[in-house]
Parts: C-alpha cells; structure tokens; sequence
C-alpha cells in the first residue's frame, strides 16, 4: 500500500454572503452529525468557492470536483482518491481495485478527521454528472463507512430531485438527507452588499452596476468585475465608480 499523502490545502477567503452562511451551515451540520447533505443552485453563486473554503478551514474535511469524464464508479473513485494526493494502489483485478480504493478513502478521511472530535465529511461537487452506480457508491461512503457526506451541484441536480423521470437517481441520498436540502435561487442583492463591504466597495452606482452582474450570473461575475476595477484603481488605491464602469466594458 502506498504511503498515504498529507492533506495539506491553502487557506482561503471568503465574503460573507447570505448565501455562502447558508452552504456553510448545511457543511457544519453534515460534518458535525455525520449525515447526508444535498445543495443545488444555479452557477456562479459562489457554491464551489464556499464548500473549498469551509474543507481548507475545517480539518476531516474534504471535496472533490466531479466531470463527465469520471461519471461511473471505478473512475469516479480514482478521481476522488487522487484529489487526496495518493497514487493509485495496485490490484488483481477490477473489482479488487474497486473495493481496495473505496476502503482507503474511508481510512484516509478517518485518519486526518481522528483528533478533529469530528466525523470525517466528505462534499461532492458538481455531482449533476454522477451515474446511478456512483450515486449509490456514495451512499456506500456513508452508510459503511459512517462519515458525513455532500453532493452539490447546479440546475441539472436541482431538475433531478423534481423531475419524475429522474429523482429515482438521487433518491438513496435524499431519503437520507433528513431535511438538509437547500435549493438556491439566483444571487441577490444582500449577497453582493456582502460582497462589497468584504471588498471595500462603497457608493449606490458600484452597487447597482454590481448587483446587475450578479442577478444576472451571479456574485462570481460581480467578484470578477471587482478584481479588474482594483486592478485599474492600481495598489493601495480606493475603487472608485469610475474603475467599476471601466472594468465592466468589453
């Protein structure tokens, strides 16, 4: 077996949106209660900066980003073991690599979580592209290997859990859920008000210019804009309306 790399994640900041205080908090009670999660919300609302910032604050903690390309569960499970660092371990066959890999991402994330007096939690992002298959291996991470667990995803997830045809995928995790389900709408203004004061942003006009970004593809958009006008405003300087208007020009 391959020696077991450390977790180590740089620390991040984070604007305190209201919708970044409600992902957060679904986090914080999943990892506490060791219990299943489910979060949905349309892109650019910041659910992907949120959940890597809570995992690089928050030891026994842990994400990892899912593609198409690792929608099926042996490559699903390799993605999810090589985001901890570690080469993948030798097997006979298929199936032994399968079920040897799913043991040692259990094992890894007891052992960082062990003098945590947390459970290990695990976040799945972007987990619209998961199989049935992969859907029911990460039930198998919570229900046999008793940590806490996350799936987060856009739109697409949001449709699942609604749609006739489709919820049946989800369905062994949101049985699970017991309530801890948030559905996000779009960014509002509260959240780029927040998002302003974490940056300095004074003024209506930077606010409105702001809040339109942001409704429109959400505080990501507006975050963005924000780093081109600093950059035009130079270092040290304030931003001004002026860098706000010129950063949002094509």
């Amino acid at each position: 077996m391959p020696e077991v790399a450390e977790f180590t994640r740089p620390r991040s900041t984070l604007a305190d949106t209201p919708t970044s205080q409600a992902i957060s908090g679904l986090l914080a009670l999943c990892h506490d209660r060791g219990g299943v999660g489910m979060i949905s919300g349309p892109a650019g609302i910041g659910k992907t900066h949120t959940i890597k910032h809570y995992c690089a604050n928050n030891p026994g903690a842990w994400t990892c980003e899912m593609n198409p390309a690792v929608a099926k569960p042996y490559p699903g499970l390799l993605h999810i073991y090589r985001e901890f660092g570690n080469e993948v371990p030798w097997a006979r066959g298929h199936w032994d690599a399968f079920e040897l890999v799913k043991k040692m991402i259990v094992d890894d994330l007891w052992r960082v979580a062990k003098d945590t007096g947390r459970r290990p939690l695990l976040v799945i992002d972007e987990v619209q592209w998961a199989t049935v298959a992969l859907v029911d291996t990460l039930r198998w991470f919570h229900d046999q290997g008793h940590i806490g667990l996350v799936v987060a995803g856009n739109h697409l997830l949001r449709a699942r859990l609604h749609s006739r045809q489709e919820r049946e995928q989800f369905a062994p995790l949101k049985s699970r859920a017991y309530g801890a389900i948030l559905e996000l709408g779009k960014s509002s203004p509260k959240d780029v008000a927040a998002l302003c004061s974490h940056h300095g942003v004074e003024g209506a006009r930077s606010h409105a210019a702001l809040t339109e970004d942001a409704v429109e593809d959400g505080v990501r958009a507006a975050d963005r804009r924000i780093a081109r006008a600093r950059e035009i405003a130079g270092p040290g300087n304030r931003i001004e309306f002026r860098h706000i208007e010129l950063a949002g020009q094509p």
